[in-house]
């Protein structure tokens, strides 16, 4: 690794084998491990330019000291005690960076997910609920929303995308087309009333889609049971395709094909809906 800056020193240590040494000595041998320090721990093997780092040159002196605290290698100069903490730092310092990497990435990761969350969660469209109570409302006096909770929040908002394809426009034509079907109000042998709740369940949603509940299918424009009016049906459903008209495709797959036996659904329909004609 490139330089250490900061040399720790054992001070005990380094007075307890010092001690006998006198200010001059001690002084040169302070400016040779401060030397070796900026040279990674190593003095050159030359004792000449050692002796030239004290501004009181002794050769003696030098060699004297270098004996003393010093281990002689092809490399040059080395102090134990100050190769081990050079050791025991650079492990340190090589601890810390891969600790702050760790850090780093998990910062990272944790950002990442974050993100993810948070794309996921601008990925689904903002339901604005008063547009949707008042709609309802609008169409169906009759069961009327006073009470707007949690679950029928729920409700909306997983139905939303599946069976309106996100759209106020789709809704309101959904509520006036149900709302001409008067079974669902209390035109039956039991003076039953749908409700918000019934309605968005997927079964009777599919009833409805259906026309299972329809009286007077001319009211409201569509004829379920002959073909003719089934393949309009899906005809009109290809300009505004949703999941959920793509899963009920896939539940009256059969039903599609006969239409397209009969040529009352072309090719490219059929395929649009999802379908395999082959």
């Amino acid at each position: 690794m490139g330089k250490i800056w900061k040399m720790g020193v054992k001070v005990d240590q380094f007075v307890a084998d010092t001690v006998d040494l006198s200010d001059d000595e001690m002084g040169k041998y302070w400016r040779m491990i401060l030397y070796a320090w900026k040279l990674k721990t190593i003095l050159p093997n030359d004792i000449k330019r050692i002796n030239q780092i004290s501004k009181n040159p002794n050769l003696k002196k030098t060699q004297y000291l270098l004996d003393r605290y010093f281990i002689k290698s092809d490399d040059g100069y080395t102090n134990k005690a100050q190769l081990e903490e050079w050791k025991y730092i650079e492990k340190l310092s090589q601890t810390n960076s891969e600790n702050a990497n760790l850090r780093w990435d998990n910062k990272k990761e944790v950002k990442s997910h974050s993100d993810r969350n948070t794309n996921k969660s601008k990925s689904k469209s903002y339901i604005d609920y008063n547009i949707i109570i008042d709609t309802w409302n609008k169409y169906i006096p009759s069961a009327q929303i006073k009470v707007f909770n949690q679950t029928r929040k729920q409700l909306i908002t997983k139905r939303f995308n599946t069976f309106f394809n996100d759209s106020y426009e789709e809704w309101e034509k959904f509520l006036v087309k149900i709302a001409k079907i008067n079974f669902l109000w209390g035109d039956n042998d039991r003076g039953w009333k749908a409700d918000f709740n019934w309605v968005l369940n997927e079964n009777n949603y599919i009833k409805i889609f259906e026309g299972k509940y329809q009286k007077d299918v001319k009211e409201i424009g569509i004829v379920i049971d002959d073909d003719e009016s089934k393949a309009k049906r899906w005809i009109a459903n290809l300009n505004n395709l949703s999941p959920f008209i793509l899963s009920l495709a896939q539940r009256n797959f059969q039903d599609i094909q006969h239409l397209y036996r009969k040529k009352l659904l072309t090719k490219e329909q059929v395929i649009n809906l999802g379908i395999n004609i082959e």
